[in-house]
């Protein structure tokens, strides 16, 4: 027997200025322009010190992750100088801003935002629900999905797929 299971888009998760954001959380929804669920997960590269009695020494080739929406550390890990930072948020409006400019049908999809760890890793996953294979012949609907995986930390190298 099939089971279908039908998914609401969800509520959004709103993350007050100063209150702490959850360890992971995940939202649904249909627009691939509605990019507000990375907005306070939005993280600068800011020069790293270290104390040596009264004296403050700045290590030269590591930064500390801080948020940009309250100014504290974002991760105790320190990254390279030379990390290349891309924050999910800007990653992930490329990513629509190519499929606008695709020939891809975006105005019938499944959209699943989430991150985990503390927002270091993200991950946005979109199925086109006009773009379905019945690979069985008896109504078992394969769609068509796309992936993105970044992570702020380099705890994760960017990955994106595409398939089924």
């Amino acid at each position: 027997m099939n089971l279908i299971q039908t998914i609401e888009p969800a509520a959004p998760v709103i993350i007050e200025q100063d209150a702490p954001m959850p360890h992971a959380a995940a939202k649904v929804h249909n627009d691939i322009s509605d990019l507000s669920f990375f907005e306070p997960l939005h993280v600068k590269r800011e020069p790293l010190f270290v104390k040596n009695g009264e004296k403050e020494i700045r290590l030269p080739n590591s930064r500390a992750l801080v948020w940009s929406r309250t100014g504290e550390l974002a991760d105790e890990k320190a990254v390279s100088s030379t990390y290349t930072l891309t924050n999910h948020l800007e990653l992930f409006e490329q990513h629509a801003d190519i499929l606008r400019k695709s020939t891809l049908p975006i105005s019938n999809v499944l959209v699943r935002d989430e991150y985990s760890n503390n927002g270091m890793k993200a991950k946005r996953s979109i199925q086109y629900l006009d773009r379905a294979v019945d690979m069985s012949g008896i109504g078992d609907l394969v769609y068509c999905r796309t992936d993105q995986i970044n992570s702020v930390n380099s705890v994760w190298a960017f990955q994106q797929f595409a398939g089924a």
